[in-house]
């Protein structure tokens, strides 16, 4: 879990990973801030190499890229939306989905 005072360092005003638990061997289960619902699997692949991996429009999916959307405005920054990118496991193809907070 990451630590207030280190994130507050970074310029952000609360952690951005809520919650995280082991998942099995060398994997993590991370609950983000920016959308709590949606949790992102975090294991070591086959190659020695880290992989996330989440649920993109409904498919177990192997994350490729986030964007987040914010809006600066104000005293602290919101999140707007989250597009996830990514291919689907079970057979390889593209999908994105954008997420409303």
């Amino acid at each position: 879990m990451l630590k207030t005072r280190s994130c507050a360092r970074r310029g952000f005003a609360a952690p951005p990973v809520v919650a995280a638990q082991h998942d099995g061997p060398h994997a993590l289960r991370l609950e983000l801030r920016a959308f709590p619902a949606r949790a992102l699997r975090v294991r070591r692949g086959e190659n020695g190499r880290f992989l996330a991996e989440t649920t993109i429009l409904g498919h177990p999916a192997r994350l490729l890229r986030i964007f987040v959307k914010t809006d600066e405005g104000g005293l602290t920054p919101s999140v707007r939306y989250l597009d996830l990118t990514g291919v689907r496991l079970s057979d390889g193809a593209a999908v994105s989905e954008r997420l409303l907070p």
